[in-house]
């Protein structure tokens, strides 16, 4: 099943405060109805309750073992033993630990058994007894439910090729600064974004990292993504302007300058050396050679002014996505013409086009969209797109960071957390798709400081060596696919 992020909603924590009571209040009225009625608690009311957990059992023996992970969004129901057959409480879903509570107010505190028992999620098969039966009233040992991958359901948790990782910690990662991205240059050089602290440059000859902040040239330490152009340069997007740096100096471009609007997403350079920034308020196109900027926001075409990301493919075109508006393309041509793509244009079921975190271009020049419930492919020269979905047994379904390997291979991090990394193969038309899943069983390190439901994969870059490095909340990480 799939581990979703917490979002906040007005109403959930009235609803989880109102369970952890009752749960809470039920295991007290039990306790207090043995010690004071005694074993059969007659006359007094009472109650039952249990705590239920989920977990993927790879090796398949029943036991939850070391590294093995939970699975959250589990259905589990009970009923109680005897009662009429329209007697059943639930669904309690299972939470991104792999658990969930169950209780029940026993009026008259009888003594009553409870048969609890899960609905297998699809793609999996129990190892372990369907339905398992506690008895009340009181709170009663957890009980567990072990699931193993069918083979065919789309995802292999076993490794088909061993996956080598070395972590580099490079924060403690909490509420104001994380590691956002990791870019690598053609030389291998390999750079980091620390959300709050900067930004970092690992040095392989030293195994150090370099870290640089605003006192050193950066236009703000809240740097959201990198890129590094032809020259060799390395551009930091941050809150309060955009910075070059050459390895000797540095230049900052802000709204005194020209730029649209100083809190920048990402930085996009074009074949002819122009410079593309998205920002949180229009876009902007700087070119060097003339000192000329140009802008554009909504009035000029674009779908929304607030844009998260910019990337360029092979025909010339400029691709905006935006926040809950769809993507912006602006095609090639002297005169500016903007084409939006708020549905999928497959016009099919389809990954959403309104909810993206990562866009990349390949070395063929074809677009790669992340986004929530998989990846949208587009070669521009023949004007097609694919659609790649995550499978049903997969854990998560946000394509938070998206890398093309040199073999056409797909990598995929989800909003999974802690953290989860596909390997796509057969990602061409007509050919046969295999999902591998790795996590921290295979190195992919884990912040605990991060919190819960904030410690996922953020970045993926491909080092010219063929290497992934991975962002995760405070790591960067290397990892080879050995077979």
């Amino acid at each position: 099943m799939r581990r979703q992020m917490i979002t906040r909603n007005l109403r959930q924590p009235i609803l989880l405060v109102t369970r952890q009571r009752l749960f809470d209040i039920v295991r007290v009225s039990a306790i207090l109805c043995l010690l004071v009625a005694g074993a059969g608690c007659g006359g007094a009311d009472c109650g039952w309750g249990s705590q239920v957990s989920a977990w993927e059992d790879v090796n398949e023996n029943g036991v939850i073992d070391s590294g093995e992970l939970p699975l959250s969004d589990v259905k589990i129901f009970f009923n109680s033993v005897g009662s009429p057959s329209d007697y059943q409480r639930g669904p309690f879903a299972t939470d991104s630990k792999g658990e969930t509570r169950l209780s029940e107010f026993m009026p008259g505190c009888p003594s009553r058994s409870f048969e609890v028992y899960p609905e297998v999620p699809v793609g999996y098969r129990l190892t372990t007894p369907a339905r398992q039966t506690s008895n009340g009233p009181g709170f009663r040992d957890a009980l567990a439910f072990g699931f193993a991958s069918l083979p065919g359901s789309g995802v292999t948790p076993a490794k088909q090729a061993a996956l080598t990782c070395t972590s580099h910690k490079l924060l403690d990662a909490d509420e104001d600064q994380f590691l956002l991205d990791v870019q690598v240059g053609p030389d291998g050089s390999v750079w980091a974004a620390l959300f709050g602290k900067g930004a970092a440059q690992y040095v392989p000859e030293q195994k150090r990292w370099l870290t640089y902040s605003q006192s050193d040239g950066l236009a703000g330490n809240e740097v959201r993504r990198i890129t590094i152009t032809t020259d060799g340069a390395v551009w930091f997007a941050t809150t309060t302007g955009a910075s070059r740096f050459d390895g000797k100096a540095w230049l900052s471009l802000t709204t005194a300058n020209g730029l649209v609007n100083d809190n920048v997403r990402k930085v996009a350079q074009a074949t002819d050396g122009s410079l593309w920034f998205s920002t949180r308020a229009g876009v902007s196109q700087y070119m060097p050679a003339q000192n000329r900027w140009q802008n554009f926001t909504s009035r000029d075409g674009l779908a929304y002014d607030f844009t998260t990301n910019v990337a360029i493919t092979s025909d010339g075109s400029v691709w905006f996505p935006s926040v809950g508006k769809g993507i912006s393309r602006l095609m090639p041509g002297l005169t500016p013409t903007w084409r939006i793509y708020t549905q999928n244009p497959t016009g099919e079921r389809h990954p959403k086009v309104d909810t993206i975190d990562d866009i990349k271009v390949d070395r063929a020049g074809d677009l790669w969209i992340g986004s929530m419930g998989g990846v949208l492919h587009y070669k521009p020269h023949a004007d097609r797109w694919t659609n790649i979905f995550f499978p049903a047994t997969s854990v998560g379904s946000f394509a938070k960071a998206v890398a093309v390997a040199g073999d056409g291979s797909l990598w995929i991090g989800t909003e999974a957390s802690p953290p989860q990394l596909y390997h796509v193969t057969g990602v061409g038309v007509n050919e046969e798709r295999q999902w591998v899943r790795y996590d921290s069983r295979d190195g992919l390190p884990t912040s605990a400081l991060a919190g819960e439901s904030q410690d996922f994969i953020r970045a993926l870059s491909i080092a010219p060596d063929g290497a992934l490095w991975v962002g995760t909340a405070g790591y960067a990480t290397r990892c080879e696919l050995r077979e």
